[in-house]
């Protein structure tokens, strides 16, 4: 028997159903498939696991915005390009993290070249264990962003907590909470978020997020795009309640366009700790001049209790 042909209309409906929003199709189906794909190849490339030999710790956050590169507007918004994505993963890999928060992640959409993000870099870095949170998805392969952990390190459990909102229509975000095993040295808690433009939506955010860290009994680290400059109220909060580690960085955020004109970087990525972790020397910026991403990665050392 005969397949029947499909009408213009018919091909038109099927195109709407891929591209209407998630909810009205099967809620959280695109999650459920990407985080099965993400589970088979990271059993089949975990390698030997690693283990921490000093009290040293190198962690790393980065705005990797999906690949895009540090052009904005127009088709350079179509993000997943391959060798901003690997250039990342390398970057990672050559500064010998130990552990590294991504922002601005995608996994299975059309904007980020339909990759997935973090297998990607997960095996590129060398950070082989890692989790994703996706936070926001329009339609069910337009557009999804998330936050990613990636770690050298086993990560035993993890959480993505949906963060506060002041209307329904605004942009979800969210805040991967993992907990790391690093062997003799205990385990870590880390925090990965990229927070509201909003500021005030962003402080409840922020405030959100402490309580969450102020309940857990392992040193924790919180990192992210908080979408916050220096001496606003976000950090002022931070600063009376945690430690800022990254508080001698510089600039974070340089797009293309700054750069052109001779404005500075802005700083607008941080990494604070809580509990009985150190910094070790200077925190630094890099990847700017590879033009990855529109913001370069901040890294620093950590020293063990």
């Amino acid at each position: 028997m005969p397949f029947p042909k499909l009408s213009r209309l018919g091909v038109c409906i099927c195109l709407l159903q891929l591209l209407m929003p998630v909810s009205a199709l099967h809620a959280g189906l695109a999650e459920q498939v990407v985080t099965g794909v993400q589970t088979v190849i990271q059993r089949l490339t975990g390698g030997e696991e690693a283990k921490l030999t000093s009290d040293k710790l190198r962690v790393a956050v980065y705005n990797i915005a999906y690949g895009r590169g540090n052009d904005r507007g127009g088709l350079n918004e179509v993000g997943g390009k391959p060798q901003n994505l690997l250039r990342a993963a390398w970057l990672l890999k050559d500064q010998k993290f130990d552990i590294a928060g991504c922002t601005e992640v995608s996994a299975a959409d059309l904007r980020g070249g339909m990759s997935d993000q973090p297998s990607l870099i997960a095996m590129h870095s060398g950070l082989n264990y890692r989790v994703y949170g996706e936070n926001h998805r329009f339609g069910l392969i337009v557009i999804g962003m998330g936050n990613a952990v990636f770690s050298r390190f086993p990560i035993a459990w993890s959480k993505n907590h949906k963060l506060y909102r002041a209307k329904e229509e605004n942009e979800q975000r969210g805040c991967l909470e993992a907990l790391i095993d690093l062997g003799e040295k205990g385990k870590v808690r880390v925090f990965v978020t990229h927070l509201s433009l909003n500021a005030d939506e962003s402080n409840l955010q922020l405030q959100q997020i402490y309580k969450i860290i102020k309940s857990r009994p392992e040193p924790s680290i919180l990192m992210g795009d908080f979408n916050s400059h220096p001496g606003s109220a976000n950090i002022n909060f931070l600063n009376q309640n945690m430690t800022d580690v990254s508080d001698d960085s510089g600039g974070t955020y340089w797009p293309k366009v700054f750069q052109n004109k001779g404005v500075p970087a802005e700083k607008l990525d941080y990494i604070f700790v809580h509990g009985s972790l150190k910094k070790d020397g200077a925190s630094w910026v890099s990847g700017f001049k590879e033009g990855n991403s529109d913001h370069g990665c901040l890294g620093v050392v950590l020293q063990l209790p």
